[in-house]
Order: C-alpha cells, then structure tokens, then sequence
C-alpha cells in the first residue's frame, strides 16, 4: 500500500500522471481497495482533461461507476459534479 500512499501527494498537487503511475502500481502489487481504484481514475480523469480529452475523461468516469459499490459512487459523484461545471457548462 505504499505506492497508494505515495500517490496522494502527487493526486494533491494536480501531478495526475504521476499520481495514476503509483496507483497502478498499488493494484498492480495486490488486491485494491475501491479508494485506490477510484483515486486512479480521479487522476486519469484529471490528466484527460487536462489535455483537452473530455470524451476518453468521461469514459473512463463511466468505467470507474460501473465497478464501484454505491458509498464510492457517491462520493465520485460529488467531486465529478464540481468538475462538469469547470469543463462545460453544458454538463450541468
């Protein structure tokens, strides 16, 4: 679970692709838990749109929602819904 720790800071810091290496390397090692699986797709999510990648990003949040349990879903829900505003008004 070290890489998964260490991916936080760079989650934090808006360094996205670092942050997905080392929560792909956390469930690369071993079982994951839904937080990991969902911190990796903030920051794929996060990276995609940062490169203007808005359909992949969209995608790859409908991936995570249909692997998670409903607590998590939740809470992506919340933080997606603060990104659609930031991305296009039309999401809203």
């Amino acid at each position: 679970m070290l890489y998964a720790a260490n991916g936080d800071a760079p989650l934090a810091a808006s360094d996205y692709d670092r942050a997905f290496e080392l929560y792909s390397a956390a469930i690369d090692l071993g079982p994951a838990t839904d937080i990991i699986i969902a911190n990796r797709s903030k920051a794929k999510c996060h990276a995609l749109l940062q490169a203007g990648r808005l359909e992949e990003a969209i995608e790859s949040c409908r991936r995570l929602m249909d692997m998670t349990d409903e607590t998590t879903m939740a809470s992506f829900r919340q933080w997606s819904t603060g990104k659609s505003s930031v991305i296009s008004p039309r999401l809203q």
